[in-house]
């Protein structure tokens, strides 16, 4: 028995979604897919990137624009109005994609993707750009670097090192926002007045520049010291300097800390070496004890040079398996003004081998 023909409203034919309309295998033609900006400051992209199109060969459906990091606001524009996405272009639709550049974030070269997906013969369509982008500031060295700080008490002179910042515009210094601990910083030779003008040899692009000097304060802690000095600018972006400094204690410990393992049922030895940071620090004979898991057996030895010794650590053969945890501390005569210090040791006891 032949089916009967169901004739269905106008209003329901109207109402059909994308998803309920398959696209015949139309083509999105772009004129270009790749946009070329060239040099440019670190800054939004003043203009839109456009990438014009054409429907052929049938219908197509956009369902989604996904943008890689430094891609903004894609749209999909159909007679300079926003088209929704999923709804059906139909052939010989003339459109464009739209976009936002911003390389605030970035420098140098930099790439950034619109993938356009959906429904339609060459989908998905990779849409690109790329710059290179000019950092407002330029910051050399990148990173200020002071390695072993001698200790404070026989530091000559604060160590000191001079930073050079170049700026695509004139710039200014406001105030400094954030100071990392055992740092200071100051601008020289340019403090107070214009910018010095440098014209780069390559490119023959102007340069405002700017020099400071950065450098370890006396009372910096021991330690590994790493931050930012973050300024404000008149130019509403903040100027970031990197530091590090690694000042050292009177006394050095080297190794700083052990890890290692030992098998079963065998003795094992190591050696830390006591040293002077300067040789004018005298370092009289340690006390040393373990405060941790477990036995260690520990022993100090002299060595031939002045002010270096030896603290010997020994691991009983008879250490059960599994982990030592803890510290060496290291005491000194209270007359020789030397700090207390500890050592971090983890010891693994593993499994003799079968046999």
């Amino acid at each position: 028995m032949p089916c009967p023909l169901r004739l269905l409203p106008a209003a329901a034919l109207l109402g059909l979604t994308a998803a309920s309309l398959p696209a015949q295998e139309g083509r999105m033609v772009f004129e270009r897919d790749l946009i070329e900006l060239g040099r440019i400051e670190q800054a939004p992209w003043p203009e839109p990137l456009d990438y014009p199109f054409t429907v052929e060969g049938g219908t197509v459906i956009v369902e989604r624009l996904d943008t890689s990091c430094g891609c903004t606001e894609a749209l999909l524009l159909v007679d300079g109005q926003e088209w929704e996405l999923g709804r059906p272009l139909p052939e010989g639709t003339r459109g464009l994609v739209r976009a936002r550049f911003d390389g605030t974030k970035y420098q140098h070269n930099k790439a950034s993707t619109i993938d356009v997906r959906g429904q339609g013969g060459n989908l998905p369509a990779r849409l690109r750009v790329q710059a290179f982008i000019l950092p407002l500031f330029e910051v050399r060295p990148a990173i200020v670097r002071f390695v072993e700080v001698p200790p404070a008490s026989v530091r000559p002179e604060a160590p000191r090192r001079r930073v050079r910042v170049a700026c695509t515009r004139p710039f200014q210094v406001l105030g400094w926002k954030k100071v990392p601990v055992g740092g200071a910083i100051q601008e020289v030779e340019t403090a107070g007045g214009p910018a010095r003008v440098e014209k780069d040899p390559d490119s023959g692009e102007e340069h405002h520049v700017r020099v400071f000097e950065v450098s370890v304060l006396p009372d910096a802690p021991e330690g590994l010291q790493t931050g930012q000095f973050v300024a404000e600018t008149d130019l509403g972006r903040d100027l970031v300097v990197a530091f590090y400094a690694d000042v050292r204690g009177p006394v050095s410990y080297l190794p700083p800390r052990l890890n290692f393992q030992a098998r079963e049922g065998q003795e094992r030895t190591m050696k830390i070496r006591v040293r002077a940071a300067a040789p004018e620090i005298e370092v009289p004979r340690p006390e040393v004890s373990w405060d941790g898991t477990g036995a260690l057996q520990l022993a100090v030895e002299e060595r031939s040079r002045k002010d270096d010794w030896l603290i010997r650590i020994t691991i009983p053969s008879d250490t059960p398996r599994g982990a030592l945890r803890g510290r060496i501390r290291v005491r000194y005569p209270e007359a020789s003004g030397l700090p207390e210090g500890e050592i971090p040791v983890l010891v693994t006891i593993r499994p003799a081998p079968e046999g």
